[in-house]
């Protein structure tokens, strides 16, 4: 019979959980009585074998280009078309699209060619449709080819034929979860798999509900036996009890069988609503014996331990982990897959616990002196979250377990910050951060002592810094006491990084646990003085220059005296500055704009040789205002000045003409600016340099290098040296014994006299 499958295509989003071996699958216990599934436990027929073995090849060619398992495509061609090679008549194709999907499908056989284009279609809506849908919570990825995951497998095939309602309440019956085992009701998957469901109420009319009965093998079924025998029937298992009043219950597999000691072992493993079979005592008396069932397991003798508990099973990540738990008194035992994978799947242990019913959560700190589990509560969420993560897993346990757990409570956590081994730690989403001393007191709280299970479960990273960025943000935070602030720009960031330092990637849990003040916006910082971050290091700014440093730098931001400490010092602000990008240099006036200096006579004449000059990052540079070039021809507002090599000097009515500087305007600093510079006199019409001696008239610097021509000038006891001045604010010509008046007239000059000569001298 060709059945109406229901086909909407509606792949849902990932949802991942943690993986395993397998997902859950309850298996309920065979009947004492078989009368009515005797075919369940008969071998294969030889339809369905022959029909495997003549396809086979076609399967394994697709299995190889796809991955779905070739035992997954022989139990759906068996259940759709018992391994035909036709199309039926309804344009479905041989694999039953009910849209015709992947057709057209004309009626009748079709050749090799056509029935590999199907088959692999059909298992690439397998990979790409199928194994997606449904909201079960399992693993949420593609099918391989050696598949352990039962869960994916069945819900897969629940989902090709149709995800009926009335096969999700079918599973109810059966003892399973509707919701989380719907897959267990429906005919097409599960029929014959075992004696409770030798014959399951199918759909046969589109009214919706189960009207007919099943008599084929489910797809599941065939792929679990295609797998072996030996396989299929480690699947399953039987919960028994005597028939001669002794109240023990059994459960029983592969011909062993291990004694439930107590109701709370039998819910752990969430048997209690598995059906109880009654079978004759000398049977269960002739049946060897396992350890007493108990929490721990393992499944077929692998290496991976699992606890049960509220009818979950959750993977156990290390022997610290039993030991953390207190369970190392506990027998560990090697059970079959079905009754291994009975409990639902509760992702990997954590050593976040709840208990049933209760908002407390508490990390297991390893264990006390006297072997005691030690639990401490977290007091906030936030700081669950920074710790463990920001999506913290947190087991919720049974009232018993917990109390179990609940001998040596310790303090609770009140911060990140841990202590083991004489070091200081930052406990960041599962991992643990150390934290040198020079930057303990940045971050917040104080640190309290942790157990060395708890330091050698969280993994080793780097090193704490002053610095931090959530993984999700671009956001990076300096921090200080306790309090983060946020970085402005990466030209911010790139000062503020302390030299070797580098910005820590913690998660949203972390960062949310500080508080946040004002942000990281200037240049400038104060602490023990004022200076000037740049490259993670400090460029200390004198007293006299502090008001020309912060008056346009965007404020001063305050930090402690241990962030301080971690920028190294680079050198002394001074007023002279440029910029890392390019060889122009600035004079910083009072009022904190960067005056250019045009010339190397110009710098010096400000002073540039008396000090250093003080290279910064280009963003830095361009912080700061720019005003007009600088000029030697200055006035504070009151006063004018010529500047030569750092000093003011004053200047009279005569000097001032001699110096070409009548009818011109001084460049005005009403900001103090030259209140810092030294007085250096008033300025002269006469000067030398190390080689000769210069006259200053009528805008003009007349130089000469020799000492008698010095003398007629009457000039030789000339002392300042004006030689910046001079090369920025005059011509230079060459002085000699001689002048030459506008009219033509000449003069010899002897000691400071003019004396005419006519065209015959």
């Amino acid at each position: 019979m060709i059945r109406q499958k229901q086909r909407r295509f509606n792949r849902f989003g990932i949802f991942i959980l943690a993986a395993t071996a397998m997902a859950s699958s309850l298996v309920p216990a065979r009947p004492a009585s078989a009368a009515d599934c005797t075919d369940v436990f008969t071998p294969l027929s030889s339809f369905v074998v022959n029909g495997v073995n003549a396809n086979k090849g076609w399967y394994q060619r697709v299995m190889n280009e796809t991955g779905v398992p070739w035992e997954m495509l022989a139990a759906i061609h068996f259940r759709e078309v018992n391994f035909s090679h036709s199309n039926p008549s309804n344009g479905q194709g041989i694999f039953q699209f009910v849209n015709g999907d992947g057709g057209p499908y004309p009626p009748g056989p079709v050749s090799d060619e056509e029935f590999y284009r199907q088959l692999k279609y059909m298992a690439t809506r397998l990979q790409n449709d199928y194994v997606w849908r449904g909201s079960v919570p399992r693993e949420r990825r593609n099918l391989q080819p050696n598949e352990q995951n039962m869960a994916i497998v069945k819900d897969t095939l629940y989902s090709y034929n149709g995800r009926a309602g009335a096969y999700a309440n079918q599973a109810a019956t059966y003892g399973y979860n509707s919701t989380l085992q719907p897959y267990e009701g429906s005919p097409y998957v599960m029929n014959r798999f075992d004696c409770q469901r030798a014959r399951m109420g199918i759909i046969t009319q589109s009214s919706g509900s189960l009207n007919g009965t099943d008599t084929r093998y489910g797809t599941f079924t065939i792929f679990s036996r295609l797998r072996g025998d030996d396989y299929w029937k480690d699947l399953t298992y039987q919960l028994v009890i005597a028939d001669n009043g002794d109240p023990r219950q059994y459960v029983m597999y592969r011909n062993i069988k291990q004694e439930i000691p107590t109701p709370e072992i039998k819910t752990a493993w969430g048997l209690q609503n598995v059906s109880l079979t009654t079978v004759p005592g000398s049977q269960i008396a002739n049946t060897p014996s396992g350890p007493s069932l108990d929490i721990l397991y393992r499944i077929n003798g692998s290496n991976t331990v699992y606890m049960a508990d509220r009818g979950k099973r959750y993977m156990v990540a290390s022997p610290d982990m039993i030991t953390a738990w207190g369970l190392n008194s506990r027998v560990i035992s090697d059970v079959s897959l079905g009754l291994g994978f009975t409990p639902d799947d509760g992702g990997p242990l954590s050593y976040s616990v709840r208990k049933t019913g209760t908002l407390a959560i508490y990390m297991i700190d390893g264990v006390n002196g006297a072997g005691q589990p030690v639990i401490r509560q977290y007091p906030t969420t936030e700081l669950l979250m920074a710790i463990e993560g920001t999506t913290p897993q947190v087991t919720e346990v049974s009232a018993g377990l917990f109390d179990n757990l609940d001998n040596a409570v310790g303090n609770q956590l009140l911060s990140t910050k841990a202590a083991y081994g004489g070091q200081e730690y930052q406990m960041i989403a599962g991992q643990r951060m150390e934290q040198p001393y020079s930057v303990a007191v940045l971050y917040p709280g104080v640190a309290a002592p942790i157990s060395q299970i708890t330091f050698n479960r969280l993994a080793q990273t780097a090193r704490a810094t002053a610095l931090i960025r959530s993984a999700t943000s671009p956001h990076v935070y300096l921090l200080d006491n306790g309090v983060r602030r946020r970085i402005s720009d990466p030209d911010m960031l790139n000062a503020w990084i302390p030299l070797g330092q580098h910005v820590n990637i913690v998660n949203d849990g972390f960062v949310n646990l500080m508080s946040e003040s004002s942000a990281v916006s200037s240049y400038i910082a104060a602490g023990s003085s004022n200076f000037v971050i740049a490259g993670g290091s400090k460029v200390v700014i004198p007293g006299n220059l502090a008001q020309a440093y912060t008056g346009n730098l965007k404020g001063t931001q305050p930090l402690s005296s241990s962030l301080e400490a971690l920028y190294p010092v680079m050198s002394t602000a001074s007023a002279f500055i440029k910029s890392d990008k390019s060889p122009k240099m600035y004079f910083l006036d009072n009022s904190g704009k960067l005056r250019g200096l045009s010339t190397p006579a110009d710098a010096q004449a400000w002073g540039s040789t008396n000090t250093h000059l003080t290279v910064l990052h280009a963003a830095i540079v361009n912080s700061f205002g720019l005003d007009s070039e600088a000029k030697l021809f200055v006035s504070d507002g009151s006063t004018e000045y010529v500047l030569n090599n750092g000093q003011k000097l004053t200047l009279n009515s005569e000097t001032k003409t001699n110096w070409g500087l009548d009818g011109k305007s001084p460049q005005v600093f009403g900001d103090g600016t030259l209140s810092s510079m030294a007085s250096g006199g008033q300025l002269a019409s006469k000067a030398k340099d190390a080689q000769g001696f210069y006259l200053i008239r009528e805008g003009k610097a007349f130089y000469t290098v020799d000492s008698n021509i010095a003398k007629l000038w009457n000039i030789q006891d000339a002392s300042a040296n004006y030689t910046p001045a001079i090369t920025s604010l005059t011509p230079l010509q060459m002085l000699t014994r001689f002048v030459v008046t506008p009219d033509g007239t000449t003069y010899a000059v002897d000691n400071g006299q003019w004396l005419m000569l006519s065209d015959t001298h």
